[in-house]
């Protein structure tokens, strides 16, 4: 019987742990004193949820862009010879001509937190080191071109004659919508299909809870058959 109530007692315990610990809906990987809001394994895609008219024989609803993160290592790049590699395979689906490309980027993503360095791979921003520092990454894209890109708050924007492009990253660097401008008139958006309900991140710890809660229970039904 005091068997029973300290298993029992445990596995409240247990519980409660369980409640109170961060519940981030973000995986992330930190090497050093870089990280990245991504695992290996997972998937992200943007979907095209509103076309204008204008460009429907272009773009339409239903289009999208996806990215399966593949490797996350440390590493030297270009210069840097310490820095936070991203290895992605990067998808595009055009839904008007039924269209898909897949390409590999080997090095997607290279970020030196310490050395105040990014690089992205054919400046495909989907997400953005943690915590986010949008400056950096428009002074990377206006190294790479001719056009200025500026920050305001969680978003970058970027203008060239009548076009406007805007970005809309999470508190996690996630990016959650693309919306393209023609004349202040909507053009094109897309957004995260990825939930962003908070989610229970499954690191070790919560795998080492959950088997002891289990086999607490176990215990508890074997002794109350065999009694």
């Amino acid at each position: 019987m005091r068997l029973n109530k300290k298993i029992v007692l445990l596995f409240c315990t247990l519980l409660i742990i369980l409640s109170i610990l961060p519940t981030n809906a973000k995986c992330q990987t930190t090497i050093g004193d870089s990280t990245i809001p991504v695992e290996e394994g997972d998937t992200y895609t943007w979907v095209c949820t509103y076309s204008h008219p204008n460009i429907s024989s272009i773009l339409t609803v239903g289009s999208y862009s996806n990215i399966t993160i593949d490797r996350i290592y440390q590493g030297p790049f270009d210069v840097i010879s310490n820095t936070l590699i991203v290895e992605a395979t990067l998808g595009y689906f055009n839904k008007t001509g039924n269209a898909h490309v897949i390409e590999s980027a080997p090095y997607w993503v290279a970020y030196n937190f310490t050395l105040n360095y990014i690089y992205y791979h054919n400046l495909d921003i989907y997400l953005v080191p943690i915590p986010l520092n949008l400056t950096m990454v428009c002074e990377f894209i206006e190294s790479y071109s001719s056009e200025t890109f500026y920050s305001v708050g969680n978003h970058i924007f970027f203008e060239i004659l009548n076009v406007k492009i805007e970005y809309e990253f999470n508190s996690d660097g996630i990016l959650t919508t693309l919306t393209t401008y023609m004349d202040d008139i909507k053009y094109a958006t897309f957004e995260l299909e990825r939930s962003s309900e908070p989610q229970i991140s499954f690191g070790h710890y919560y795998i080492l809870l959950s088997f002891i809660s289990v086999s607490a229970i176990t215990i508890i039904v074997k002794r109350r058959n065999k009694i």
